[in-house]
């Protein structure tokens, strides 16, 4: 996640690779849900906030 003038902008990989690059929440949350679908396991969004903030 980067703060820049376009606003905050979110940079997902798996694996090493790079597979989006979205601005702002809305497409984020949008994102990782297709993301979820391709890729079971990947995304728990009751968990993302408790994982984030144990990372920070």
């Amino acid at each position: 996640m980067t703060k820049c003038p376009r606003g905050t902008i979110f940079k997902i990989f798996v694996d090493k690779r790079k597979v989006a690059e979205v601005s702002g929440w809305d497409e984020y949350f949008k994102t990782m849900e297709t993301l979820a679908a391709e890729r079971p396991g990947l995304y728990a969004p009751d968990r993302i906030f408790s994982d984030m903030e144990a990372i920070i």
